[in-house]
């Protein structure tokens, strides 16, 4: 008891709950926030676009929120939870929707390997042990976003220009550095504008015919100029691969995930992502050089059209960079469409 004999565990017991239901519905607040964004495709505020990154978090704390809704028999609260766990859940529970789509695990013919790495730009203390690195995959093709020229001086010292003879591209001072790098011969190959940075689209020729590469690296939504470009980019991206021409393939790092819906609907055109189609959607590629924060989202994805089917996917550190690498090989579409998961269960419609 107190001086004037109220009970103090009462008083405490209803300032903890005070506390509880103002952060539960904060928390509820953000959720049903980035839920109507995703049910919209709305993205133009910044905090919104950063948000939707964080999306299978937010689903996941739609659950607490719940539970202190009942705890403190908020209807409105413990609805607003499971609204935002069942909403958000059913998004990411998506990734699943494309295991199997366009794999190819046994290619009818020769299969093409193309290695993605973003260098990072401020990347220059171990520029030359991050081109190590990407020539050891043994890729036929290296796509270098953020290419500078501590990174090319690189190439050039371990011996790449023998080993790529067929070059694209320039070094930046900054992120905008961009180069294809080919053990194949090009086709055609030219420099293409995806809405503010320079991308390249270059066809090479391989023994199981042409393959189009549509190399990008838009801008990230956290600037307003960056937000500004960022899901145009992306639909630029989709309009260019979808020109009439050989079968294609989107490498990029596109600073965007599938819990964006510019990506989303980039997807929907019908696109199948290498690593989603392997199962591995869940998988994260930045940031990798965070002291305190662990990779959580895929921003580099390999984009598999019509013609080709992904035969495998493999992932990389690239040292002093803040994004894993990948490694993706694609051959040509076998005249056996895949209809499961499992190498087994495939049925044969050509």
């Amino acid at each position: 008891m107190n001086s004037v004999g109220r009970p103090l565990a009462s008083s405490t017991v209803g300032r903890s709950g005070a506390v509880i239901a103002v952060g539960a519905w904060g928390a509820a607040g953000v959720g049903l926030a980035v839920l109507g964004s995703q049910l919209t495709g709305w993205n133009r505020v910044r905090l919104i676009a950063i948000a939707q990154s964080l999306t299978p978090a937010i689903a996941v704390g739609g659950v607490p929120v719940a539970a202190a809704g009942v705890v403190l028999k908020q209807r409105l609260l413990a609805a607003a939870g499971v609204a935002t766990a069942i909403g958000l859940g059913a998004i990411v529970c998506g990734v699943g929707d494309s295991v199997g789509r366009r794999v190819r695990r046994d290619p009818i013919g020769p299969s093409l390997s193309i290695a993605h790495a973003n260098l990072l730009f401020l990347n220059t203390d171990r520029a030359a042990e991050s081109i190590v690195a990407v020539l050891a995959t043994g890729a036929d093709i290296l796509a270098l976003s953020e290419l500078t020229v501590h990174h090319e001086r690189a190439l050039i010292d371990q011996g790449a220009g023998d080993q790529y003879p067929f070059r694209f591209g320039r070094p930046a001072k900054r992120s905008e550095g961009i180069a294809v790098w080919s053990k194949l011969p090009f086709v055609d190959v030219r420099r293409e504008y995806m809405e503010s940075r320079p991308g390249i689209v270059a066809t090479v020729e391989t023994a199981g015919g042409d393959v189009r590469i549509v190399f990008a690296h838009p801008d990230p939504p956290t600037s307003r100029r960056g937000l500004r470009h960022w899901a145009p980019s992306l639909e630029r991206i989709g309009r260019i691969a979808e020109l009439p021409g050989p079968p294609t393939v989107i490498i990029a790092d596109l600073n965007a995930s599938r819990w964006h819906p510019a990506f989303r609907r980039l997807l929907g055109a019908g696109w199948a992502d290498a690593h989603e189609s392997f199962g591995r959607g869940l998988s994260t590629s930045w940031p990798t050089n965070a002291r305190v924060l662990a990779p959580f989202i895929r921003l580099d994805h390999a984009l598999v059209g019509a013609g080709l089917e992904v035969v495998s996917v493999v992932d990389f550190d690239v040292p002093g960079s803040d994004h894993r690498g990948f490694v993706v090989s694609v051959s040509p579409e076998s005249p056996c469409t895949r209809v499961a998961p499992t190498p087994a269960e495939t049925e044969c419609v050509g």
